[in-house]
């Protein structure tokens, strides 16, 4: 886990997804998980319905989250791309 990362930048994206998500009317289909998805065997994860597995590097991370549609409109390109680079120093 990375403890650099900005309390009001996540609130943001996952209101962003949540949003994002009732927009396009996606479907809500994982499952309600008590644990760090990280520490999840592979089996835990089908169960809770978790297609995807959390990034095991902050330049991994970035990379999503600039590749993130969704993100970017929503918290706006000149804000992620100064996140970015902060993160990147």
């Amino acid at each position: 886990m990375c403890g650099t990362a900005n309390p009001c930048i996540t609130l943001c994206a996952v209101l962003v997804g949540g949003i994002d998500g009732l927009e396009n009317k996606l479907p809500l289909v994982a499952g309600d998980c008590q644990r760090e998805v990280a520490d999840l065997s592979a089996e835990e994860r089908r169960g809770l319905r978790v297609t995807t597995k959390p990034h095991i590097s902050i330049d991994e991370s970035l990379r999503e989250f600039q590749s993130d549609g969704a993100l970017v409109r929503g918290l706006e390109t000149p804000l992620v791309s100064a996140y970015v680079s902060i993160m990147e120093e």
